[in-house]
């Protein structure tokens, strides 16, 4: 692991929630039942299908007080990373 990784490298492992079949607003709920589930200061690696549902999923998990490590990063055509640390 790299201390300055910007996709959280260091951080403490956690899970990886494939979202790349579901819409807004399961995709939400389903990030936001993941996230309860982690430790303090793992991951949550989630992927989405497009854009649109990785800009309300980070904006939602900030206001619930999660960090986003990774502010949703493009990985293919139609695969898309976010990455959010447990506080």
């Amino acid at each position: 692991p790299s201390p300055n990784c910007p996709l959280g490298c260091s951080e403490k492992r956690g899970i990886t929630l494939d979202l790349t079949d579901l819409q807004c607003p399961s995709t939400f709920l389903y990030t936001k039942l993941a996230l309860e589930r982690l430790n303090p200061g793992e991951t949550l690696d989630v992927r989405f299908q497009n854009q649109d549902s990785v800009v309300r999923v980070a904006e939602g998990c900030e206001d619930l007080g999660y960090h986003v490590i990774s502010p949703g990063r493009q990985i293919s055509k139609s695969l898309w990373r976010l990455l959010i640390r447990h506080p």
